[in-house]
């Protein structure tokens, strides 16, 4: 894990550089989806929409500001629901999340500048965040086919509703995109200073235990959410 962390950020810093000019602060309203990859899981990745769908609603809501062109910082608060179902083990689990979490935010702008035409680069951001979260979650284990009986040792899961806190360490790629195509040095209009937002993040989280079953071949649970927003800007 720590080798597969240390790459990452190797990767990122080698594409960060100027950046984010003429921005100060933001803040950002997202509505999406998640998705949880854990134990309780009929495909290892793909969600399954049968009898139990994996995929469920969330939202979530970040402020963040820039500490210089390159790196800022970001809290956020997310909440969700999150679902699994395993037919072969006969167990599916209904879940409800909520996340605060504090994160460093390194700008893809170099990349981008080079690669794309001016007025597109003027147009379009890209961040990578990573960082520390603490999640409180609640989780229902039920039996799949309630005529069935679970044939697993009872220490590996337990039934019925019960809550839990863990830590997270969630990894996050956000693209904006600039409603208003006209683009002054400095905003001077409202409209200007508005983002379409698409982001898509992995949380690790530091429990086995979300989906209400332990396994060890899985390790922890991790869930990702991905998204679609709105973010607004303010002028520095």
């Amino acid at each position: 894990m720590r080798y597969f962390l240390a790459t990452i950020m190797l990767t990122c810093f080698s594409f960060i550089g100027h950046g984010q000019k003429y921005y100060g602060a933001f803040a950002e309203i997202d509505a999406g989806i998640s998705i949880a990859y854990g134990d309780v899981k009929r495909y290892d990745f793909a969600p399954s929409t049968v009898k139990y769908s994996e995929i469920q609603p969330g939202g979530k809501f970040r402020f963040g500001f820039f500490l210089n062109d390159v790196t800022g910082l970001q809290f956020g608060y997310k909440y969700s629901l999150v679902a699994g179902s395993l037919p072969e083990k006969n167990l599916h689990f209904l879940g409800t999340t909520s996340e605060v979490s504090v994160k460093m935010k390194l700008s893809f702008q170099r990349a981008i500048d080079k690669n794309l035409s001016e007025r597109l680069a003027n147009r379009l951001k890209v961040f990578f965040d990573f960082g520390y979260g603490r999640l409180n979650y609640t989780t229902e284990l039920q039996k799949f086919d309630k005529s069935k009986e679970i044939e697993l040792d009872p220490d590996n899961y337990k039934m019925g509703q019960f809550s839990g806190r863990t830590g997270t360490f969630p990894i996050e790629l956000t693209v904006m995109f600039k409603l208003n195509k006209y683009d002054p040095a400095y905003w001077q209009r409202v409209k200007d200073r508005f983002y379409l937002t698409l982001n898509g993040g992995v949380h690790f989280t530091g429990s086995d235990m979300v989906d209400g079953y332990r396994e060890r071949g899985f390790g922890n649970d991790v869930f990702g959410f991905y998204s679609l927003g709105v973010a607004y800007f303010f002028a520095r």
